[in-house]
């Protein structure tokens, strides 16, 4: 399965486990290496057992066997800010020890025979250097004073000991917000080569920021987008990478280098959805996403050529006018007194854990205001309020601690996929006996949102069109001519007739990835669909059919 997806490279050991939970857990490469039994083994951030039985040697060997290039990742010299205390760096008299790990690693990779590291690998059974060519540094760090002069020194000894090396930064958790704004700041500061932007979002969101890459500067630091999917394994979600894909291959310039993440995921001990492909001890089970990504990575072109769209209307995107606001706490119990909505008593509430949560009555989404506070009992993490309609109708939820009881956070659903909307913005957190007064108001796409008086979210939702019907034209090189490598995607329930507009008579190989509805697929089980091959052929140009929620990739011959 890995190989028949055509990878460029191989991103290894992952995000979060990389900068580990507390600085005692970082990921140290060199205990990862040497005789199976005598490797260190550890928990990660995700709670998962970390056996080590695949070390850093398979993964070079791995990626050497599918014609992969590695692209490890490093601590950049701090620990994952979510670990506990948050954000610790290695100490200043540990600094240059820390540097020589990742020099040596590159050394492990690199190194001829008569080096210390290079030597080891030959021991261990591979004489040949890999060529490695990049090194990720940090993953997903908060921009801190700390973290940039942890980066900087090991960045600075990388282009001193190891210029055949790209170092690739980090530029926060999401595509905007804090991390991701001062990210940007350092990178350009530093002419950091690549930086590795993540970006988890919903279809919707992905279909209203097709154009999102035309912003970005292609002089300065180029994207690495290292972790992305669209919050489902069902077609829908396919169907908006596969169009989000599109707009990153029009920008070359721009966009480096992209993976879905996460890779791998074992049915029944997995702490993340979406991923790409499933397995069992019996079975491998590719998702629709895999799919698309196999098709990218099956036909490639060298050039880049300007679409033109003509027939293809984008979809409206509109606030519902109807719902109701609902109280939950999954994980808690929690009073709620003084309860008004839209400036009318209601009740006073109780939520309980995995309890059914509590509806406050019946809103208008553009014209709404919910205040009253909030008295935790038990339990772990806060509370959320949900404003909107049922799935699959859009509705948005303002979440108070609900994940590790640190943040606040606007999360948005759009045909029943969930999306952070705004934040997370860090909080002190709902702790036992401590109440706390909550504001919510909508106003037309508005959202503002108070907590003890304090203002701390307040922005506009999103009601760009979505561009559901895209298109990319790539050529190459070929024995005979040019061949034109065209995506095309029809994220929409009606069929389409493409014309691909070339000159003369036209053949078309086409792979298409088509016949189940958006909501068909689900986590951990195999896509409902699997390409299939067809051809066409035409006097001028040639017509490719794009049946409902559908992706085509066609190798058209002029």
């Amino acid at each position: 399965a890995l190989k028949d997806l055509h990878p460029s490279f191989i991103r290894f050991p992952g995000g979060c486990l990389a900068h580990g939970y507390g600085l005692a857990n970082v990921y140290h490469w060199k205990d990862t290496i040497g005789p199976r039994h005598e490797r260190v083994q550890a928990y990660n951030i995700w709670h998962y057992h970390q056996s080590r039985q695949i070390g850093y040697l398979e993964y070079f060997e791995l990626c050497e066997a599918v014609g992969a290039t590695a692209i490890p990742i490093v601590a950049a010299g701090v620990c994952c800010q979510n670990s506990p205390g948050g954000q610790h760096a290695v100490p200043d008299d540990e600094m240059d020890a820390y540097i020589q790990d990742v020099l040596d690693l590159v050394e492990f990779a690199n190194g001829g025979p008569e080096t210390r590291w290079g030597a080891k690998r030959a021991e261990l059974g591979h004489p040949e250097p890999f060529g490695l060519r990049y090194l990720g540094v940090g993953n997903e760090d908060e921009i801190t004073a700390q973290f940039k002069d942890r980066y900087a020194r090991i960045e600075d000894a990388l282009r001193a000991a190891c210029p055949e090396i790209t170092p690739i930064g980090t530029v926060g958790p999401a595509p905007h917000g804090a991390d991701y704004e001062a990210g940007w700041v350092f990178a350009r500061e530093r002419a950091i080569p690549v930086v590795d932007e993540h970006g988890y979002q919903n279809p919707r969101w992905y279909h209203q920021n097709l154009d999102r890459w035309n912003a970005y500067d292609p002089e300065g630091p180029k994207v690495y987008l290292g972790e992305y999917a669209a919050w489902s394994s069902r077609v829908r979600s396919a169907l908006a990478e596969a169009a989000y894909m599109t707009a990153m291959e029009r920008r070359p310039e721009v966009v480096k280098l992209a993976s879905y993440a996460p890779l791998l995921a074992r049915v029944g001990h997995s702490q993340w959805t979406p991923d790409l492909i499933y397995f069992t001890a019996d079975e491998v089970r590719p998702s629709a996403s895999y799919y698309v990504q196999q098709a990218f990575g099956a036909e490639r072109g060298q050039r880049v050529h300007a679409v033109e769209l003509d027939g293809v209307a984008h979809l409206p995107v509109a606030l519902p006018t109807i719902g109701t606001a609902v109280l939950s706490s999954a994980r808690a119990s929690v009073a709620f007194t003084g309860i008004r909505l839209d400036g009318e008593p209601v009740p006073d509430a109780r939520t309980g854990i995995d309890g059914d949560g509590v509806r406050l009555g019946t809103i208008d989404p553009t014209a709404c205001e919910l205040e009253f506070t909030a008295l935790k009992e038990d339990g772990e993490d806060g509370f959320e309020i949900k404003l909107g309609p049922e799935a699959p109708a859009s509705s948005i939820t303002v979440s108070f601690g609900m994940w590790q009881n640190k943040f606040t956070v606007v999360n948005r659903s759009d045909d029943g996929i969930g999306n952070g909307d705004h934040g997370p913005v860090p909080w002190r957190g709902l702790h036992s006996g401590e109440p706390v007064h909550v504001k919510v108001r909508l106003d037309g796409a508005r959202v503002q949102v108070w907590a003890d008086g304090e203002l701390r979210h307040d922005y506009e939702q999103d009601l760009r069109p979505e561009q559901r019907v895209t298109a990319g034209v790539l050529s190459r090189d070929a024995d005979g001519g040019t061949e034109y490598v065209v995506r095309l995607v029809n994220a929409e329930d009606t069929a389409k007739t493409a014309h691909v507009a070339v000159p003369g008579p036209a053949t078309a190989a086409i792979t298409l990835l088509a016949g189940a509805g958006p909501d068909d697929g689900e986590l951990f089980h195999a896509s409902p669909v699997t390409p299939g091959s067809l051809s066409a052929k035409g006097d001028d140009g040639v017509d490719i059919e794009l049946p409902p929620w559908s992706f085509a990739t066609a190798v058209v011959k002029a």
